[in-house]
């Protein structure tokens, strides 16, 4: 029996061992599978790196597979349906708002993004994170553009961004301290970490990338989607020097007080003198502000909320899912895209793929459902939502992974071509060809074609076609008028070696113009038609005065301290560590930590409901745990920390602070005693009248004559400028071109195209750079003229045409600075109210669409200051508004070039006539010419400009050859500058 039992516990031993060995051998396998299956990924993930080598032989890699041309047959199928070949549809009930310069766009764009609730998306060519949005930036600290996005990714919105990565050899705009510092305004731990997505495009990494390096092209689109209900889309990008007011001001010296200082670090800039430099060291300018100008910027967009948004956003998810794959396929930071509406077998549409082994996640866009968003339409919404608008786009297989559409190009043919009574153009560039360069048929034909290569877009054609067709047809007031930068925002003499790029680039504009048997002047002539009558070019120049009095010279000298110190100083205190945070350097890269300053004056009851990662709606942990503090202490606001009076500042931010009370103490006694002390000088200054920091409002209208100006704090009442020394404030008149940077086209009254794309191959080939535009129609009609007869014109386009004219003529009234809050021109457009609003505590949000519409009609039809005059802005073709401009833009032009010298001008002709035509070497770039000219002269005619216009000088350097071969500019790389 002993026997039994013992055999018994042997057998049931032996079946333990067993059964524990099956487990060690199937934990061991398991383990050898787990193992054995990471190794196989990485082998298929190094497998597809070597792949890419693979596709320097095959450039259609992503259009070979089958699933690829079943995707690609079904875009094409959709642009072969919609207007201008298009990917985009045309959709009705739009409401659109217009943005002329950087003052009005950028608050629209700041009080949009303060409204975010659940996603943003950014597309920039450069984004400066330090970039204030509001101004002047020492009051408006907290509405700087990391600041913004920094609070709303702590409140639970995902932020996404694509940035262009620029080849550093040829440009400064420095992505990765874009992708850096965005990356690290939440850190881990911190309140919205994770909710902030950047990335840089296209790669140049040869090891991994050599099949889809691009060199030559950017992601040139601006535009922004927040929500799926608001969307812009321009030529602003959100970065440095882009800040403007109609005014145009050249200067920023403040008397009566730095901290009134409107362009802070870089965003003081003139690329004209000096290009941007190391702008990952934003608080720092090498350009002095006490000797020169900046050089002002115009420019224009667009918002809207309605159906076309959508269409924004898709454009943003293709792109970014290019990216995804291209690059960042491996990186489990950045997910893929999945969007509402291209799910399923059309989710390729969108770019979606969907490997064996995908790394990162599928994240569905939006993340509410649309019919419980604000994109949904309502009646509040449909009254105003009257703008037809079609998304048109320049995009390749490099920059969104499709086949070339180049429907901007298609857009500009046709509506010039077909245009009835008269063509505007704003655009930062003009090179175009009037055949093209696949001409085929006659030989003529062909011979025209390769004589005007590599320029390849024809959009000089459809001028061509529009002007001699409506001639014959004895339209003798049809008109094509361009408005054009005075040279390429590249720094350098025109005359050097250096500035090849930048004479190549307008000798091709002078040969699309006015040069050569193919120019749109000669091929308008050879039909018959007199191009002068019917097609006109016109730049802008801006002038000012620095404030850089014998008084600040003189606390130069008593404090040992020079105005470009002060400059710095200021830079540094506000947009030092006490707005990022601690900065800590590491590797090369930005790390910021640390809450924003807030100024009392700024801080607002948020109370909203806040998308958190994922999708779900909660109220964000933070401003709960702050709303249970302020109840528990009465309802009492804890104030904001002011970082500027902080004791615990680095030392270079003291040094900053003393560098001020050095130089604010020999403030003479009347300034002295207006100011209001202030750790470090921050306070301001009592204001004496005519101590102008600017004059160029003087060239708007209701402003007053220059001539009543004091200079040095003392008002003599000469118009000679006052003051102890008169002849010292010739010394700081300057002068600079007004940079159009402008992407705009209006036909007839009736149509409006704008966005990113500029006029010239770059742009409008489709697989250069990227752009986006949209085409306007507005459904409502204005009762206007057109060449004398009563004309119903579109309600968008009108308003936006004369508002331009406006400005450049000179009859608008200068704009604040500040506060814009009751300025409908700078507010985003209203969203549709839904029924009830998520929030905290269920509290309705400010009614957007109590503020007046920005498009109404309330620019000035005549000149303020001569409301007898009969030239008005109603009829385009007007005889008594075309005499007003011309003539003014002739007034402007020879009194720039009999002050200043201006350059480029009609007069010169040769080089040799350029070395005479300059003034000395002694006299700083944009300074008087003469310097012995009597004050009260030089502001005498002065006084004579009105707005900004000036005729395009189509004379400059005709005589000579202006773009020849270089080591910059040559066959090989001729391209980058057509």
């Amino acid at each position: 029996m002993a026997k039994d039992e013992d055999g018994v516990f042997r057998e049931l031993a032996d079946k333990i061992k067993r059964s524990l060995h099956a487990h060690k051998v199937f934990a061991k396998k398991s383990t050898l599978n787990t193992h054995l299956r990471d190794a196989k990924i990485r082998l298929i993930n190094k497998k597809h790196q070597i792949g890419k080598l693979e596709n320097l032989c095959n450039p259609t890699h992503r259009h070979d597979e089958s699933h690829e041309k079943r995707c690609d047959e079904k875009r094409s199928r959709i642009r072969a349906t919609h207007r201008f070949g298009s990917y985009f549809p045309e959709r009705d009930g739009n409401l659109v708002r217009f943005y002329v310069d950087g003052r009005n766009y950028f608050w629209a764009v700041s009080a949009a993004l303060d409204r975010a609730r659940e996603t943003i998306y950014i597309a920039d060519w450069w984004l400066s994170p330090e970039l204030f949005l509001r101004r002047p930036p020492y009051y408006n600290q907290e509405w700087r553009l990391d600041q913004v996005l920094k609070r709303r990714a702590e409140a639970g919105v995902q932020v996404y961004v694509v940035v262009y990565r620029e080849v550093r050899a040829a440009l400064t705009c420095n992505s990765e301290h874009t992708e850096h510092a965005l990356q690290a305004l939440c850190p881990p731990g911190s309140p919205g970490y994770g909710n902030i997505h950047v990335v840089r495009h296209p790669d140049h990494n040869v090891l991994e990338n050599a099949a889809d390096m691009t060199l030559y092209w950017a992601h040139h689109e601006k535009y922004l989607v927040i929500d799926y209900a608001t969307a812009f889309v321009g030529g602003l990008d959100l970065c440095f020097g882009r800040w403007d007011t109609p005014t145009h001001a050249l200067a920023d010296v403040h008397p009566e007080g730095v901290t009134n200082e409107i362009w802070p670090g870089q965003d003081f800039n003139n690329n004209r003198i000096m290009d941007f430099q190391n702008v990952q060291d934003w608080k720092q300018n090498e350009l002095s502000k006490a000797e020169f100008g900046r050089m002002p910027w115009h420019d224009v967009a667009v918002g809207f909320v309605g159906p076309c948004v959508y269409d924004v956003a898709e454009h943003f998810v293709l792109t970014w899912n290019l990216i995804k794959r291209d690059k960042y396929k491996r990186d489990p930071r950045i997910d893929w895209l999945v969007l509402r509406g291209r799910e399923g077998d059309d989710e390729d549409l969108a770019g979606v793929q969907r490997p064996r082994h995908p790394v990162g996640k599928y994240v569905l866009h939006p993340l509410t459902p649309p019919a419980t968003t604000t994109t949904t339409t309502t009646p509040a919404a449909a009254a105003g939502s009257t703008v037809r608008a079609q998304l048109v786009r320049s995009a390749a297989d490099w920059s969104c992974g499709t086949l070339p559409e180049h429907s901007i190009q298609n857009a500009y043919r046709d509506l010039i071509r077909n245009a009835e009574h008269y063509v505007y153009i704003e655009n930062q560039f003009f090179v175009t060809a009037t055949e093209p360069t696949h001409a085929c048929g006659t030989a003529a034909a062909a011979s025209a074609a390769h004589a005007q290569a590599p320029i390849r877009n024809t959009i000089g054609a459809a001028i061509v076609d529009a002007v001699v067709r409506n001639a014959k047809r004895g339209k003798t007031n049809f008109r094509v008028i361009v408005v054009l930068p005075v040279v390429p925002g590249f720094a350098g003499d025109l005359r050097h070696e250096a500035a090849a790029g930048t004479r190549a680039v307008m000798d091709f504009q002078y040969k699309s113009i006015c040069r050569g048997p193919h120019s749109i002047f000669a091929q308008v002539r050879a039909q018959g038609v007199d191009p002068t009558r019917h097609i006109f070019f016109f730049n802008l120049r801006s002038y000012d005065r620095l404030a850089t009095t014998p008084a600040i010279r003189r606390m130069e000298a008593e404090s040992g301290v020079t105005y470009r110190d002060l400059q710095r100083a200021e830079a540094e205190e506000i947009m030092g560590p006490g707005i990022h945070g601690n900065i800590d350097v590491e590797g090369g890269r930005d790390r910021h930590m640390g809450r924003a300053s807030e100024q009392k004056k700024g801080e607002r009851e948020k109370k909203e409901g806040r998308g958190g990662r994922g999708g779900e709606v909660t109220a964000d942990k933070a401003t709960v745990d702050r709303a249970k503090e302020d109840k528990a202490n009465g309802g009492k606001k804890e104030e904001a920390h002011d970082f500027r009076t902080d004791s615990r500042l680095p030392d270079y931010r003291e040094r900053a602070t003393d560098t001020k009370r050095k130089f604010e103490a020999q403030r003479d006694g009347d300034a002295a005693s207006g100011h209001e002390g202030g750790s470090g000088g921050g306070g301001d200054a009592v204001k004496k009248p005519g101590d102008s920091p600017s004059v160029a409002r003087h060239a708007m209208a209701g402003t007053g004559s220059l001539l009543d100006e004091s200079w040095a704090g003392t008002d003599s009442g000469d118009g000679g400028g006052g003051g102890s020394d008169p002849q010292s404030e010739v010394n700081n008149w300057i002068q600079e071109e007004l940079y159009v940077h402008s992407k705009v086209l209006i036909v007839d009254d009736r149509y409006v195209v704008c966005g990113s794309s500029n006029l010239n191959d770059r742009s409008q080939l489709g697989t250069r750079d990227s752009e986006l535009s949209v085409v306007l129609e507005d459904a409502r009609r204005v009762p206007s003229r057109m060449d004398g007869a009563p004309f119903e014109a579109r309600h968008l386009a009108v308003t936006l045409r004369r508002r331009l004219w406006c400005e450049h003529l000179g009859w608008l009234p200068p704009e604040d600075v500040g506060g814009a809050d009751d300025d409908p021109h700078a507010q985003p457009p209203p969203l549709p109210q839904p029924p009830q609003r998520a929030s905290v505590d269920n509290a309705p949000e400010k009614d957007a669409g109590a503020v007046p519409e920005a498009d109404d009609p309330d620019v000035p039809l005549r000149d303020p200051d001569n409301p007898d005059g009969t030239a008005c802005l109603e009829d385009p073709l007007s005889d008594d508004l075309w005499t007003a401009w011309t003539t003014q833009a002739t007034t402007n032009t020879e009194i720039f070039r009999r002050l200043f010298h201006a350059d480029p001008d009609d007069q010169i002709k040769t080089f040799a006539d350029y070395d005479r035509f300059l003034p000395p070497k002694n006299i700083p770039p944009s300074h008087i010419f003469d310097k012995s000219m009597p004050a009260g002269e030089v502001r005498k005619e002065l006084d004579k400009i009105r707005g900004h216009l000036v005729w395009m000088p189509l004379e400059f350097l005709k005589d000579c050859e202006m773009n020849g071969t270089s080591l910059q500019v040559n066959p090989w790389t001729e391209s980058v500058f057509t």
